[in-house]
């Protein structure tokens, strides 16, 4: 007789920029312990690495988390975040005049990433030639901070 498996919640959300649908599970105490080890340690790169792993482990299918563009590592994060820890956070923001805080509460589940219309990632130049972008990546500012230039397409 085998060991009973602790099975956890599945979810889903979209991916933003793609619409692609992809199943996830809220994060666990060891990924939240290599979450709070990065973050102690104060070094952006740790964090970033802790968030990657984080959602690698916790996403099903093929999303590969260095390749997503930023904004989607983002709100990746929230979903798993606001599953795990609570949609609910509550969050002081300095007044703008006086510097006194202000207390606020955001609920995880309402963030969305905006879509402006008519976004494009072509930047026409002239009539026949133009510019097709790509949005940043962990990777390709992995890629920028060791200098190395990129050429992809």
């Amino acid at each position: 007789m085998s060991l009973p498996r602790i099975s956890t919640p599945k979810y889903e959300l979209t991916i933003p920029s793609s619409n692609k649908v992809v199943k996830y599970r809220p994060f666990l105490v060891k990924e939240e312990k290599i979450l709070l080890l990065a973050l102690e340690s104060e070094d952006e790169s740790q964090i970033m690495n802790a968030v990657t792993d984080i959602i690698d482990n916790c996403v099903s299918g093929e999303v590969d988390a260095r390749n997503l563009a930023m904004f989607d590592l983002e709100y990746i994060f929230l979903q798993l975040r606001a599953k795990s820890k609570g949609e609910d956070l509550n969050l002081e923001v300095p007044c703008g005049k006086c510097e006194n805080p202000i207390a606020f509460n955001l609920n995880l589940l309402n963030v969305k990433v905006a879509h402006t219309e008519g976004h494009t990632n072509k930047i026409p130049l002239a009539e026949d030639v133009g510019v097709l972008m790509k949005y940043p990546s962990i990777k390709l500012k992995e890629g920028l901070n060791e200098g190395e230039g990129s050429s992809e397409v």
